[in-house]
Parts: structure tokens; sequence; C-alpha cells
């Protein structure tokens, strides 16, 4: 009887073993997985990664990394809405700990972002620590299409990977084709305005280059801190710049509204036209910088250049948001 539990345990092992996948992920790490059956619950160590899953397949989301905003949580599915709010396995923010992630059971830790050594070696970390397999995406726009088809056939969901991968090649390339019919006198110059509202991300960074994408000229072109990326500048060096618009995002980490500094006599005199930066259920724009750009690549060209785009904005963002959110 022993001998027959043996060589039935043994059978058994290998068959486990025959089952699991090998990939290669978007930083050249080969990852082992099971099945995508038996991905039940995915771990994501960031908001982007967390953006990112549940477009995809929110039903294997282990929660969110990121607090929704108040009015977003009726926008979305029933499934996500009561989901744990965890802290991150990468980057800022309050770190989520050991006990959490183990009390979630996950069979697999996604993590998505600029690809960089930091990075690579923050997932080769997770995978020692957690004993679990840890899948990079690359959160670069122009790779996202190639994101959705590695998560998709980790997920066993391909058609629905092809679906949303098609969509934002689409966006991306008819972004860039138009940008490419703009003079540089035809450029709209613009101010991306944070925080207190001169909180801003200059050139040079990965913002500032999706503004440039869409055709956009970033007033800002002042060194900065390359660890944080964004920087203050003085109201004086912003009225020195002039910028035709001012594109308003979370203001003291709440969406940007027309009581915000925007209203003031100073503000006002700069000129400029405020845009407000649609933030359900996800700022649009960069927080996080996940699928939710590709929106904001749509509300931007359609904002700058209403007269060259071919289609209509709120149409198209009905679309997206549909087609994305489940919305």
């Amino acid at each position: 009887m022993k001998k027959k539990l043996t060589v039935l345990l043994l059978t058994l092992t290998a068959l486990s073993l025959f089952a699991q996948r090998q990939f290669t992920d978007m930083a050249g790490r080969s990852v082992e997985l099971p099945p995508a059956e038996e991905i039940v619950t995915i771990f994501t160590a960031n908001p982007t990664a967390s953006v990112f899953l549940y477009t995809l397949d929110y039903e294997r989301m282990a929660g969110w990394n990121l607090t929704l905003y108040k009015d977003a949580v009726p926008l979305l599915p029933a499934a996500v809405r009561k989901l744990p709010k965890y802290g991150t396995l990468y980057g800022n923010g309050k770190a989520v700990s050991d006990e959490e992630v183990f009390a979630a059971r996950p069979q697999l830790l996604l993590l998505m972002g600029e690809l960089t050594d930091d990075l690579t070696a923050r997932a080769d970390e997770l995978t020692a620590r957690f004993r679990l397999p840890v899948v990079v995406l690359d959160g670069d726009l122009n790779r996202m299409d190639g994101a959705y088809r590695l998560l998709g056939e980790i997920c066993g969901v391909p058609q629905r990977a092809e679906e949303l991968a098609l969509f934002c090649r689409g966006v991306i390339d008819r972004a860039v084709t138009l940008t490419a019919t703009l003079s540089g006198e035809e450029k709209k110059t613009v101010f991306y305005s944070l925080g207190d509202g001169l909180e801003t991300y200059p050139r040079g960074t990965a913002l500032s280059d999706y503004m440039e994408l869409c055709g956009a000229v970033n007033v800002v072109d002042l060194p900065y801190d390359r660890v944080l990326g964004h920087m203050n500048i003085s109201f004086e060096e912003l009225a020195v710049r002039a910028p035709e618009y001012i594109l308003a995002g979370s203001f003291a980490n709440s969406p940007a509204n027309e009581g915000s500094v925007y209203n003031r006599p100073a503000w006002k005199a700069l000129k400029a036209q405020v845009a407000l930066i649609p933030h359900l259920p996800f700022d649009i724009f960069a927080k996080p910088p996940s699928a939710n750009r590709i929106a904001g690549i749509i509300w931007l060209q359609a904002l700058l250049y209403p007269d060259r785009v071919d289609y209509d904005v709120e149409e198209e963002l009905d679309r997206f948001n549909r087609l994305f959110y489940g919305m």
C-alpha cells in the first residue's frame, strides 16, 4: 500500500511540475507560473499594477494599492468596491506588511513601472522574500499593448487582453500621427499644476514626455530632482513662461476644482485656460501612471486641438470607460 501511495504522490508531483508554465516577463526575467485556472488571486505591488490588473481581470485582484476617490466607488463593479486597501511593495507610500500579503494567499505578485535596475532588483527581492512568482510589466505607454498581451496569456484571457491592447495601440498611434502634423508654432504651451498649484513635472520626465506625445509643449524646463521627478516653481517663473493652458491635477491630494487657487486674481491674470483633469474613477493623467493615461491622451488632444481630432471626445471617453473600467 505504501508503495502504491508513493508512486501516486510522485505521479501527482510530476504532473504538477509538468503543468507549470515558463514565461519571460517584460524585464527579461524567467518566471515559472501555474496554469491560468490555478491563478485565483494576484497581489499587485504598486498602484500602477493595481489599476492595470483591474482593467484586464478584476476578479483576480487581492485588493487595491491606492485610495479610491469616494465619488468613484459607486461607478465601479460591485466586486471591487469593498476590496481591501493595501500599502505598496514598490515605490512611495506606506508599505504593506508581509502578513497582509500571506493572508491574501496570492499565487502571483504583479509589479508594473518604468524598467530600471531598481525595479528588477525589487522583483527579485520579492521573489525570494515571499517565495512566490513575481511578474514585471513595463509601464511605458508604447509597450502597454504588449503588457496586456502578456498578462492576458498568464491569466488565460487572451481575447480580452487583445481587445484592450488594440485600443491602446490605436489611441497612441493616432496621437503620434496628429502631433507629427503640427508645426512648432501650432503646438500649445501647457503647465501641469499639482499640489499647491505650483508643483509640477518639468521637461525630461516621463510625464512631460507624455504631454509632448500629445503635441503639448511643457513650459517648465528647469533642473529638477531626478529621484522625486517633480518640483516646485515660483509664481513669477510661471508668469514669465505664460502658458496657454493650465492642466490642473490634484490639489492638496484632492481633485482640482474651480474653487482652488486658479480662482484667485493672480492666476486669472495669467490669461491661461484652466482645464480640470478628469479624475473618475482614476485621474486620467498620471495618478497612477497606468492604463488611465490612455484616456488622458484622448482628452488632452481634444482639448488642445479640437479642430484637428477626428473623434467626439465624450463618445471616445465613454467607449474607453466601458471597455476598460466596466462603467
